[in-house]
């Protein structure tokens, strides 16, 4: 199986009866015809048009690029896993679902074994598969669901039903493969993974180099606001809040509906002080790779790139490129097409893409995860092998970050109430938990909910960040969650 990056379209399997070089020839062919899909080759190097059939399905094309490419790598482990047992994934049955699930997270002979997040991603590929297979040409699934009805409706708690994988869904996955960071323990990360600095925070320890202000922004951005990776790493430098109120702690900004998980535009919430780490990044680092990358002549063959030629007030790009001009809402830019934008400056083109490469061209979300990793290896160098970070950890401390501050604040506002008073303010407002929901970009079960709640969400994000500004956050979190050994906390405070 390979892939071929770039936009994705309909595509035909190729027929199975060439062979030789012209075989060889239509495989290559067809990849640069329909870039961006899957394609599976057998062991006699054939196409397989059954499984190609499923990557150029509806169904598959409807996902976000970066599920396609996980399902699609899940996919190819599974048969892989076949052919070793000398099975065909059509005859697979839920004996064979649970053999795997032993070797992905069990077997001792699998030196790579993994999580149960991990092997919850292949289940979902698996079940994709299997329902369009079953759906498509009457091939049994043999990965098991039940349903399970949500609970009936209390006062205070709203259900979720849905369908459920059975036998070999991992058990208890989200407790025990998440992790989270106090404050504290964030900026100590941050000073020496991303920074370099050693643990006393005064010199460098190893040096960063010219990206290390560019990737304390990033993993600062992370933190703050709680978006996911892909999410962050789309955004436009147009895209970015004026700082031109001193007084604001806060600043609401809005996802593009093609970048969001989902693909429902929402707004987010942007801290000041992150805001100024973003800012001295692009004035600073940012702007030297972009002078580098002149210099270098890398911009020149951007003349046949889309341009942004304007930004109007109704989130629309006007752009100019091969077709002409025309005019994009932001929306409708994937993270993908962004990479590609370039927009005009005094200076000359220079790309849209907020975050860049030392090289000064776009980069893409998936090198974040090395980025990551570098900064992980210098804790381990410090010492602290123990002591790491991923970015789906800062999400995780963000959502339990906010949810200290909510339940602080709601506890305060509703201390004169009686507990049967109480249960009634939370049903007809929202809790603490819709809360965190609303600032982590989450679908909410309830459609009626969502509509009718939505605006009272947004008031009620935007007061309590304000309030929250103003609280003893880093101690109020160590003190009730210092007993928890699944929260990192700052070592070097630790230990004095």
């Amino acid at each position: 199986m390979f892939f071929h990056s770039g936009a994705r379209q309909h595509a035909t399997p190729l027929p199975t009866c060439l062979t030789g070089a012209a075989r060889d020839a239509a495989v290559f062919g067809w990849a640069h015809r329909y870039p961006g899909q899957p394609f599976v080759l057998d062991s006699g190097g054939r196409p397989d048009v059954l499984l190609n059939s499923f990557f150029a399905s509806r169904g598959f094309r409807g996902y976000a690029p970066g599920t396609r490419k996980k399902y699609a790598l899940s996919v190819r482990l599974w048969l892989n896993f076949c052919a070793a047992r000398e099975l065909e994934w059509q005859a697979a049955g839920p004996d064979d679902v649970a053999d795997f699930k032993f070797w992905r997270m069990t077997d001792t002979r699998n030196p790579g074994r993994v999580g149960g997040s991990a092997f919850h991603a292949d289940l979902a590929a698996l079940a994709a598969l299997y329902g369009w297979a079953s759906r498509r040409h009457g091939i049994a699934n043999p990965v098991l669901r039940r349903e399970i009805l949500a609970p009936a409706r209390r006062r205070d708690t709203w259900g979720a039903a849905g369908p459920a994988h059975a036998a070999a869904e991992p058990a208890g996955v989200r407790d025990r493969d998440v992790k989270w960071l106090d404050p504290k323990a964030v900026g100590r990360w941050i000073n020496v993974g991303m920074l370099g600095f050693s643990l006393d925070g005064l010199e460098p320890d190893s040096p960063a180099g010219r990206t290390g202000a560019r990737d304390a922004a990033f993993a600062g951005l992370l933190y703050g606001s709680g978006l996911r990776v892909s999410e962050a790493a789309s955004l436009l430098a147009d895209e970015l809040p004026d700082d031109g109120e001193p007084d604001r702690v806060y600043f609401t900004c809005t996802l593009a509906a093609a970048c969001a998980k989902g693909h429902r535009r929402r707004k987010w919430w942007l801290p000041r002080p992150d805001l100024s780490g973003l800012l001295s990044y692009v004035e600073g680092p940012r702007a030297a790779a972009i002078a580098r990358a002149r210099a270098a002549g890398r911009y020149d063959r951007a003349s046949g790139s889309r341009i942004v030629e304007g930004l109007h007030r109704s989130r629309r790009l006007a752009l100019t490129g091969p077709g002409g001009a025309e005019i994009v809402p932001l929306d409708e830019l994937t993270p993908d097409a962004r990479l590609g934008l370039f927009r005009r400056t005094s200076n000359g083109l220079e790309p849209a893409a907020l975050w860049l490469n030392e090289n000064g061209m776009p980069r893409p979300a998936t090198a974040w995860q090395a980025t990551f990793r570098t900064g992980n290896e210098r804790l381990a160098r410090a010492g602290m092998r123990w002591f790491t970070c991923t970015p789906h950890m800062l999400r995780h401390s963000f959502a339990l970050r906010w949810y200290a501050v909510g339940r602080l604040i709601w506890d305060r506002r509703l201390e004169h109430l009686t507990e049967e008073e109480q249960r009634d303010f939370r049903v007809q407002f929202g809790d603490t938990w819709q809360f965190v929901q609303t600032l982590l970009g989450h679908s909410h079960p309830q459609t009626t909910a969502d509509i009718y709640l939505e605006p009272f969400r947004s008031l009620e994000v935007e007061l309590l960040l304000e309030c929250a500004a103003q609280l003893p956050l880093s101690a109020l979190m160590r003190a009730i969650f210092e007993s928890d050994d699944r929260i990192l906390h700052d070592p070097v405070a630790a230990s004095r």
